[in-house]
């Protein structure tokens, strides 16, 4: 069985990765597969300490899948939003991007 701490580690690793390219990318793609990135070192920490825990109980699990299903919603929203950025500027940089509520 894999040790807690190679599990702890390697997601540490993979939220490090996503961290970086969602602070240094300024492409809106990159950005958000960044974040995606970030959410599956979630759902390794959550399936690590499920099994860690309490192997027969399903929680950490369930949460889990729940998350994936929130990673889906987050790439169909982020996508729908970058189609209509992109419409508007042509372009995908985050640094282009203006924000306004309501206006």
């Amino acid at each position: 069985m894999i040790l807690l701490n190679m599990l702890l580690l390697l997601s540490l690793l993979i939220f490090s990765i996503g961290l970086a390219g969602a602070l240094l990318r300024r492409h809106m793609v990159f950005v958000l597969f960044s974040f995606e990135i970030m959410l599956s070192a979630v759902v390794i920490n959550l399936a690590a300490f499920s099994a860690y825990l309490d192997p027969g109980d399903p929680r950490g699990d369930v949460l889990a899948l729940f998350i994936m299903g929130a990673l889906l919603s987050q790439i169909m929203l982020g996508v729908a939003i970058g189609h209509r950025v992109f419409e508007n500027s042509d372009s995908l940089r985050v640094s282009l991007f203006e924000f306004s509520l309501g206006h």
